[in-house]
């Protein structure tokens, strides 16, 4: 996963920066980065980051989950790898 694509994802899920950083676990500085391509994913995070955002990973496919949000129901695509 590279920078611009996590940055690509975290706006079309409507998350601020601070919001997805507290989201993902990770500081807002560290999102900054991985969004400027400063620092690469890597693999294990992006495990990570699928799981915060309810995909399990098996193999090469990624199931689909449901995230509730306020009574607002928001289907993710599958992530581009």
């Amino acid at each position: 996963m590279l920078g611009t694509e996590i940055k690509v994802l975290r706006k079309r899920l409507n998350y601020t920066a601070t919001s997805f950083a507290n989201k993902l676990g990770v500081s807002r500085p560290t999102l900054s980065e991985w969004e400027r391509g400063i620092t690469p994913i890597s693999e294990e995070r992006e495990k990570q980051i699928k799981q915060s955002l309810g995909f399990e990973t098996c193999g090469d496919r990624a199931d689909l989950h449901v995230h509730i949000d306020y009574l607002k129901l928001t289907f993710f695509d599958s992530l581009v790898d």
